[in-house]
């Protein structure tokens, strides 16, 4: 278990080798990784103080956050779109997965449930130890 609470941040790494090489300076390297390894949520990092602290200029932080809103926003607006655009070949294929889905529900919520509950006991451990 040791192992897995140790394992590298690939954001960590790319601020150590940037820091390294000489790209970024340390009081940089400190404030990217005060940003992206902050215990908040994701949608608190792309608030305007947050975003600030980087250096970045009201426009940069309101393209930062429209982008998160639309990655955010994909996996509602990619099926209805695919629905409106795709016609009967698109409804054929959302069916048969929704379909799918419905059949296999009691595994798809285990699976999920499975991955919640790997990922708080992972959180919580290390601070027993």
């Amino acid at each position: 278990m040791r192992a897995f609470a140790s394992r590298t941040d690939p954001v960590k790494g790319a601020i150590k080798a940037a820091l390294a090489a000489g790209q970024v300076s340390p009081d940089d390297a400190a404030r990217y990784r005060s940003f992206w390894t902050d215990a908040r949520s994701t949608r608190k990092r792309l608030s305007g103080g947050r975003a600030r602290e980087l250096g970045l200029s009201t426009s940069d932080a309101i393209v930062a956050t429209v982008v998160f809103v639309l990655l955010g926003s994909v996996t509602i607006a990619g099926p209805v779109l695919y629905a409106l655009v795709g016609g009967e070949r698109a409804r054929a294929s959302l069916d048969s997965a929704k379909a799918w889905l419905g059949e296999h529900n009691a595994a798809v919520m285990a699976a999920l449930f499975l991955v919640f509950g790997v990922d708080l006991i992972a959180k919580g451990l290390p601070p027993l130890t």
